[in-house]
């Protein structure tokens, strides 16, 4: 194993899935150990998400949840994710959480909420409309419809279920009057793909009220704003999308939300924490 200490340089913790030495073990699923004479960055138990120590989890992966013990626990297999093993934070397919009980929607939706006859999302040959599903070629009182009568039609004119109301191909979607095998660039498109421009120019995608970002172009997606930098005090992932750090003293975070990694002008990071002068006992480098 390589002894990065040997360098006297800041980067000074043994990565050997990465073979490479680093400041800090800050992805996912790895934490620092000392070995030997040197630290190195050690996995993780394959049910945490992060962690401090082999069988302290900080955050669990999907369907699991942590107990008073720091280990990950599974989930009821009721539940998608959880704040203990029988309390749902959300449901399976299927079902949804009522009075502590997970009662299963009705046989039309896919996925409910609050009562069993309100879907959220509908089967593949259905559409949902004022949170119901309809089927094909089945249209409520207004003529929407998944297919009409005219197999080519999302939604058919209100007098005339054999011709469609909107310009564009089944599956494609309508802007401006253009049709498009993807959705348009700074756009908000309903369940029926009628496009309409966001109102937020730096939007990629945005929601219904059209100024909320829902994903961005290259840039960091944070609070609905796109932005061409990492905004300050935030956590990103990949997809560069951020969180706000809980410790704001952060100038950016790792995925805990509470340990620094970078420290805002003229201050010293110090495992993790960002100080307004020297800590005693140690060796800085200026990167200001």
């Amino acid at each position: 194993m390589y002894n990065c200490k040997q360098n006297e340089q800041i980067n000074q913790i043994n990565f050997s899935d990465q073979k490479s030495c680093v400041q800090f073990c800050s992805q996912q699923k790895y934490f620092k150990v000392a070995f030997n004479t040197t630290d190195i960055c050690q996995s993780c138990q394959s049910s945490c998400l992060t962690c401090n120590e082999l069988n302290k989890c900080l955050i669990c992966n999907q369907e699991k949840c942590l107990d008073s013990q720091n280990l990950c626990q599974p989930c009821d297999s009721s539940c998608l994710t959880c704040t203990d093993s029988t309390q749902c934070r959300t449901c399976v397919k299927g079902k949804f959480l009522s009075s502590g009980k997970f009662l299963p929607c009705d046989t039309s939706c896919l996925t409910c909420d609050q009562n069993q006859a309100n879907c959220t999302s509908c089967a593949q040959n259905s559409i949902l409309f004022n949170s119901q599903c309809y089927y094909q070629k089945q249209c409520n009182q207004n003529y929407v419809c998944q297919y009409c009568f005219n197999n080519q039609c999302i939604v058919c004119q209100q007098n005339n279920q054999n011709s469609c109301s909107n310009s564009c191909p089944y599956g494609q979607f309508n802007f401006q009057s253009n049709c498009s095998s993807t959705q348009p660039q700074n756009s908000f498109c309903d369940q029926f793909n009628q496009c309409t421009q966001c109102s937020n120019s730096s939007c990629q995608t945005c929601s219904s009220n059209l100024s909320q970002c829902i994903s961005c172009n290259k840039q960091f997606l944070y609070n609905g704003s796109c932005y061409p930098n990492q905004p300050s005090s935030t956590y990103c992932d990949n997809n560069q999308t951020c969180t706000a750090c809980k410790n704001k003293a952060c100038l950016s975070c790792d995925i805990s939300l509470n340990n620094c990694i970078a420290c805002p002008s003229k201050q010293y990071l110090y495992q993790f924490q960002c100080y307004l002068t020297q800590p005693s006992q140690t060796g800085c480098l200026n990167y200001n």
